[in-house]
């Protein structure tokens, strides 16, 4: 049931105060501004219920011959065609250069859309606004994880799904200087450090779920022609880690020898390491 002091206050003749106002009276302000479905369809039924009595009662429609006040606590509402309107500033003062309500929305704004109760109408859009947007103008709408192939899908499960690769998915990889370490190319690498000759550590810019994931490298030493045979490991099992993995490359000599060399071309990717 529609709260009769309001209705009294929002219908009476001579009182026409501002929408806002009249939901503050009902407990919704920007300053206490969080309110449950109930108390906002509460708030809504009971502004259907004053728009159906004003109708009843019968509405003034505008006159481009009046003046019109948007003075606080003394603000005009008024009907054109389908749409009821509220003034936002005082109009037609000299009765001469009237502002029609459907064209003049720095003079008028719409409070009610009669063809389209809902979706062409607002009440207050600051208070609104809040009471949608949960209290705070940064916060969006939430929406609940998306179940059937139709349904949306919220940033949560979009995110974990970018965060996740099938088993044949590569899940990182990176073309780089071996000189330098500087990268020409790359997914899923914030960095490359070259930490001696043939010795480098990659970071990932998202860290692997496991420490399981498979790599293979390969390169060049010289950038126009092979010289030598390029081998890459780890020192230790410690060394490859869910955000980063140390790799030393090594070239064979003659006699069979090894030492650690850098190559100017340095391929490296990556498969797995994702639950």
């Amino acid at each position: 049931m529609p709260n009769p002091s309001l209705l009294e206050q929002f219908c009476s003749d001579g009182q026409k105060d501002a929408v806002s106002t009249i939901l503050q009276t009902a407990g919704w302000s920007p300053e206490n501004p969080n309110i449950n479905g109930y108390q906002l369809n509460t708030i809504f039924n009971e502004i259907f219920t004053y728009l159906n009595y004003l109708k009843n009662k019968g509405l003034s429609f505008w006159e481009d011959t009046k003046t019109y006040k948007a003075t606080a606590g003394d603000i005009d509402i008024v009907r054109y065609a389908n749409k009821i309107y509220f003034a936002k500033q005082d109009s037609n003062l000299d009765g001469v250069t009237p502002k029609t309500p459907d064209t003049n929305p720095t003079y008028w704004g719409v409070l009610y859309d009669l063809d389209n109760p809902i979706l062409k109408s607002y009440v207050d859009e600051q208070l609104a606004l809040k009471a949608l947007l949960g209290g705070s103008a940064t916060q969006l709408f939430k929406a609940k994880a998306g179940v059937a192939s139709d349904d949306v899908v919220n940033k949560g499960q979009l995110d974990l799904k970018a965060n996740k690769a099938d088993k044949n998915q590569c899940t990182a990889f990176v073309n780089f200087d071996g000189t330098d370490g500087t990268i020409r190319d790359s997914f899923n690498i914030s960095s490359v450090v070259r930490n001696a000759q043939g010795d480098y550590t990659i970071t990932f810019s998202i860290a692997m779920d496991t420490a399981n994931y498979t790599w293979s490298l390969g390169g060049n030493n010289n950038v126009d022609d092979f010289t030598n045979t390029i081998q890459a490991g780890i020192t230790t099992f410690a060394d490859q880690k869910t955000d980063s993995i140390r790799i030393i490359t090594k070239r064979l000599v003659g006699g069979g020898t090894q030492d650690n060399q850098d190559h100017k071309l340095t391929l490296l990717t990556f498969f797995g390491g994702k639950n």
